[in-house]
């Protein structure tokens, strides 16, 4: 193995971390929490900060993962605490996204908000045009939440201008999909399918399977909504095929409700 024979240098930090965030498939054996245990170790002896913190946040992924939210939000912290001493804005934004997602879970919207609004402050200070886009999307989230439809639409639409600038397929199609869900709950069936449709062409170029499959059964709700049973049942089997492909059980029950 590389690892064996690579130097104790920062540069072996960096490809732990790597690691810890690329092997989810090997999540039940503990490997991505390992990786980045031996990562914290290592930069802690090398006094590599940069390294520390993200081995922190990635254990906070690996404990969040898992639910255990209090240890995610330990390591979090950890994290969040190292990027304030060197500045690094970037991870303070990304912690501070892990953090509302946290209490999003929880339904603590007014501490979702917050957060995720903090994460916004630290993407605009560095320029960094993807985080903006993601900030926007998951504030309007927030409001859609709190069926505050008219700012839900206007964080969208931003975000959708950004990613559009900067030609983010997948991002995008999140933010299709979140516009059509505004409309499902409006009632508005033939503006929820326009928008669904457009981010099932999305998924379609991405080639994530597992969101296509989504893709196919959000059209088929919608479908179903509208009383167009036929088509309502065909995209649903489209969407059953594909999960049964990639061999998803969990998703094979939604499908199956």
């Amino acid at each position: 193995e590389v690892l064996k024979t690579a130097k104790e240098d920062s540069n072996k930090v960096n490809t732990l971390n790597m690691l810890s965030r690329r092997i989810w498939n090997a999540y039940p054996n503990g490997g991505p929490k390992a990786y980045a245990e031996k990562a914290l170790a290592l930069a802690q002896r090398l006094n590599f900060k940069r390294g520390m913190s993200l081995a922190y946040y990635n254990m906070g992924l690996c404990c969040q993962i898992e639910d255990n939210f209090s240890e995610a939000l330990k390591n979090y912290r950890a994290s969040l605490k190292i990027d304030e001493e060197i500045g690094n804005k970037h991870g303070l934004a990304d912690t501070y996204i892990q953090f509302g997602l946290i209490h999003r879970s929880w339904g603590d919207y007014p501490q979702t908000l917050k957060y995720f609004l903090a994460a916004l402050k630290n993407f605009e200070e560095i320029g960094s045009k993807g985080g903006i886009a993601e900030a926007y999307l998951k504030i309007g989230y927030v409001y859609a939440t709190q069926n505050n439809y008219a700012e839900a639409r206007n964080y969208f639409f931003k975000s959708h201008k950004i990613l559009q600038d900067v030609d983010d397929k997948d991002g995008l199609a999140d933010c299709y999909n979140q516009l059509a869900a505004i409309y499902v709950h409006e009632g508005d069936y033939s503006e929820a399918l326009r928008w669904f449709l457009g981010a099932l062409k999305l998924r379609k170029q991405t080639g994530y399977k597992a969101a296509l499959a989504a893709s196919y059964g959000n059209i088929g709700d919608v479908y179903g909504y509208q009383g167009n049973y036929h088509e309502a049942l065909r995209n649903n089997q489209i969407a059953l095929k594909i999960v049964e492909e990639i061999r998803d059980n969990h998703e094979i029950s939604l499908c199956q409700k």
